[in-house]
């Protein structure tokens, strides 16, 4: 039952242990044993983990219990692990009625393309703009009102629509006004420059299927996805290496380019202007694994945002952006008592309630569950 942020990761893995099983000639009836006797699970998990807190809250943690924890992990409260499977596979795993964040269903699409296309999708469609704009937290971020409108615009404006799967509307709505208040726990410090690690093999798997579904349906270029992707390309421009790593520089300060693709970037700053820049990595069907839609890659619209926010090759300036209000639907945001149409962000929201991760278990809703978390 892997757990990697991958689109059918139990159906992967099955292909790659057969594949052994058959290059290291194993005998049929081994095979024969793994085919027919074992359920490879397709799953995913969503929980906020930051990691380990700093000194100060890890000491602080450690006087409260009693005894120091090398091991000592950040999460929210919010979790969630969708497992697909059968009636037999929900009665082997038996630790799922231990939590009611634990759902084993036939089929689980429905979660990941939520979590991964609204959730991982805006992280990473934001975390450049937001770094390059002085934000060190989502949570800072989210306290900037035009930093979170544009993390919201992005999400509910772009990113919802584009969803290459069949979401209801409401239902994909009131799970990003979730998400957005997740963003906003004051008790979780989700650095930004963590999650740029690997920043293009995760904008080709979570925003690229997006950006061509929204195309596709609407044959125009998403605003925000342009400017996000714009910061990217930023971000990417390493000016010094040491010891293998490449850095870029914002706000003064040098900081590490954590992607196998920095010195494909780095390079391409040096010799091109930002213009041509943005059509030579639209153009590379090595880095995207596909090729793009000429209408998309040649249309003006496009490349204008990505050219008026590179051609300066420097750190943005906060605001870089001025968004423009997207209507909120809050008729689709319930709750189980009177302060349902409080807006998203409301320390008293439902959504922000569950998300609190210092205190017990709090109500929550996903699409499809109910339950405590």
């Amino acid at each position: 039952m892997p757990t990697e942020l991958i689109p059918n990761n139990g159906t992967k893995l099955e292909s790659i242990v057969l594949e052994l099983a058959h290059l290291n000639g194993l005998d049929a009836e081994f095979i024969e044993w793994l085919e027919s006797a074992n359920s490879f699970c397709n799953s995913l998990v969503d929980r906020i983990v930051p990691g380990r807190p700093d000194a100060a809250t890890q000491a602080a943690l450690e006087a409260e219990l009693g005894y120091s924890d090398d091991l000592l992990t950040m999460s929210e409260a919010y979790l969630l692990w969708a497992i697909e499977g059968d009636a037999r596979v929900k009665s082997v795993l038996s630790f799922e009625q231990a939590d009611a964040g634990v759902i084993v269903q036939p089929n689980i699409d429905l979660f990941r393309e939520l979590k991964l296309r609204l959730l991982n999708g805006t992280h990473t469609l934001s975390c450049g703009l937001a770094y390059l704009a002085g934000f060190d937290t989502v949570r800072g971020a989210m306290d900037d009102a035009a930093m979170a409108g544009f993390i919201q615009n992005l999400m509910l404006a772009d990113l919802l629509p584009g969803i290459p799967y069949n979401v209801d509307e409401k239902v994909g709505q009131r799970f990003g006004m979730q998400v957005l208040d997740r963003f906003r726990n004051p008790y979780i410090e989700h650095r930004w420059l963590g999650i740029t690690l690997n920043y293009t093999m995760k904008i080709q798997m979570r925003n690229v299927p997006t950006l061509l579904h929204y195309y596709k349906k609407l044959a125009v270029v998403p605003d925000y996805m342009a400017l996000g992707f714009a910061a990217y390309l930023l971000f990417m421009r390493g000016t010094q290496q040491h010891d293998d790593v490449w850095y870029g520089e914002a706000n003064g300060q040098a900081y590490p380019i954590q992607d196998e693709k920095a010195g494909y970037f780095a390079d391409l700053w040096q010799r091109q202007a930002p213009a041509e820049l943005i059509g030579t990595v639209l153009r590379n069907k090595t880095l995207w694994a596909m090729t793009w839609p000429n209408c998309l890659a040649s249309r003006p619209a496009s490349r204008s945002t990505c050219t008026s926010c590179c051609r300066t090759a420097r750190p943005l300036r906060w605001p870089a952006i001025s968004p423009k209000r997207f209507p909120l639907p809050h008729e689709a945001f319930s709750s189980p008592d009177s302060s349902a149409r409080q807006r998203p962000g409301s320390p008293h929201g439902p959504a922000y309630r569950y998300a609190r991760a210092v205190e017990g278990r709090h109500d929550y809703d996903y699409p499809g569950h109910s339950g405590q978390a």
